[in-house]
This record gives C-alpha cells, sequence and structure tokens, in this order.
C-alpha cells in the first residue's frame, strides 16, 4: 500500500466553480497557459477509461459494489505512480459502501478543495449546462436525495450520486477524516486572487503572486469563453450551447420564476444559511 497522501480531490456539486480552478491550476503549472481541451489535472474519479487502464479489465463485467471496491485500489495505484500531488476531479457526494468504507482511498489523500456556489444560480447553469428546462433540474438533482449524474459529458463515466444540494454539501464538509478547504463561488468572483492564492497555501504550492495573477489572468471566464467559441470544449454536453454561459451570480434572478426559487429556498433553508445564502 502507498505511504504517499498526494491525492488532492477537487470536489463540487455540479456547475459550481470546479473546472474554473482546474484551468487556473493547469496555467499555474504551464507559465501562465492553459488549455481547455487539455486540462493539466489527473482525471476525474467517475472516469471508466482511467479505471480499466488499470484493471485490465471491462467494468461492463463488474458489478457496482465490485467496482466500488476496486475503484480505491485504482486509486492507491494512482497515487502510488505519481511523485507530486494528484488534483483529481469529483462530483460524487462523499459516500461510504456498504461496510461503512468511504469510496474513496482517505488513506492517500492530501486534502480536499469544495466548491460551493448558490444553489439557485446552479440551478439556472446545471439547466443550461443540460439543455433542460430549469423545473426538470430542480426536480431531478437539486432538490432530489437520489440525485445521480449519469449522462455525463463523457458517455465514458460511472454513474456520479449527487444526492441533492444540501446533502452534497454536507457529505463533503462535515464526513472526510482529511483536510477539506471550502471555496464560495461567490468570492472567487470577488476576491479572485487572495481566495486562489490562500487556497493554493493551504494546498502545499508555492508559486509568486506574479505567477498567481498570471494564470488568474489566463484563466478569466472570458479568455475560457474565447477558447470554446474558438475550438469547442469537449467536457459540453452535445446538446448544451455552451458550457461557459454567463459565469456571474444572481443570474437566477432574471430566470426563474419566483415560485421556483421559493422552492428551492425552501428545500434547502438550513445548508442555505449556513453558507451564507440566506440572511
Amino acid at each position: 500500500m502507498s505511504g504517499k497522501k498526494n491525492i488532492v480531490w477537487l470536489a463540487s456539486y455540479p456547475k459550481s466553480g470546479n473546472t474554473w480552478f482546474r484551468a487556473f491550476l493547469t496555467a499555474l503549472q504551464n507559465g501562465g497557459e492553459v488549455d481547455i481541451n487539455k486540462m493539466g489535472t489527473s482525471g476525474i474519479f467517475s472516469s471508466k477509461e482511467i479505471f480499466e487502464s488499470v484493471c485490465d479489465m471491462d467494468a461492463d463485467e463488474l458489478t457496482a459494489g465490485e467496482i466500488q471496491r476496486l475503484k480505491r485500489s485504482v486509486y492507491r495505484y494512482r497515487s502510488e505512480q505519481h511523485e507530486k500531488k494528484m488534483f483529481v476531479k469529483i462530483h460524487d457526494a462523499f459516500a461510504c459502501d456498504d461496510a461503512g468504507i468511504p469510496l474513496i482511498p482517505e488513506d492517500v489523500t492530501h486534502c480536499a478543495v469544495y466548491f460551493v456556489r448558490n444553489p439557485l444560480d446552479v440551478a439556472v447553469s446545471f439547466a443550461n449546462h443540460n439543455n433542460q428546462p430549469v423545473a426538470k433540474t430542480i426536480d431531478k438533482y437539486i432538490n432530489n436525495p437520489h440525485g445521480t449524474l449519469s449522462n455525463a459529458p463523457a458517455a465514458n463515466q460511472f454513474p456520479q450520486p449527487l444526492l441533492d444540494w444540501s446533502c452534497h454539501v454536507e457529505s463533503w464538509l462535515r464526513r472526510p477524516q482529511f483536510p477539506v478547504y471550502m471555496l464560495r463561488y461567490e468570492d472567487m468572483l470577488a476576491d479572485t486572487f487572495n481566495v486562489f492564492k490562500d487556497v493554493i497555501r493551504k494546498i502545499g504550492l508555492y508559486h509568486t503572486d506574479e505567477e498567481i495573477q498570471a494564470a488568474i489572468t489566463a484563466s478569466s471566464f472570458d479568455a475560457l469563453r474565447r477558447q470554446e467559441d474558438e475550438k469547442g470544449f469537449r467536457e459540453k454536453m452535445p446538446k448544451s450551447p455552451r458550457f461557459f454561459n454567463a459565469g456571474i451570480t444572481g443570474s437566477w434572478k432574471q430566470v426563474l420564476a419566483p415560485e421556483q426559487a421559493d422552492v428551492i429556498r425552501k428545500y434547502h433553508e438550513i445548508m442555505m444559511k449556513e453558507r451564507g445564502y440566506i440572511p
């Protein structure tokens, strides 16, 4: 078993800033340059391609329980193969198997960065991402305790259990036995430099202010959107008009009907208050 603790989970409910931060990390490690279709991070936890490559077997021939157990071994193996920190994207809620063992291997985990965003804005952005009505997004994902992302951007991914928005947030902020650093999307927008500088220090990365600012500039929303317009983005859902849609806060005010906003607030009142989204 690996003695390293070098995996950094980049965890989030979908459409909460994960891709933006991955682009920033890529630029930070690449002299201030980023290609959105060649992110410099280590894939996504739900990847069947990574799983099958390490295990040398067809995942479709395995049971869900076998896949869960083997995925821990896959990431222990990947940890052993990497000398530096690995940054792995994950949308799955933090959960345990039937034996109470976390589905991700905590023994090789350094920490996690958890991105959280106002669920009112998430509902709008997620609906655009899936090219579906907001009402369906609220019922199928935001307010669904059994929400599962099964139509992932790449078909070669395992289903990703999301639960509802509040349960997803709670699972990552309260259950892991390793450090979890929370970043609110709204704070990332309001004070990008200081928020990003603080969290990379906590992770254990050390770059100059100039390097950090160059990476922020290269991964700005406008820069990422221009790249998507010029050459497309492989993580975009096929039916979605674009991945980098608005990149702002408060867009729900122009999109959600009052009753839609109310049903989200009522369902998630406790967690929204804890995260500062309801006064």
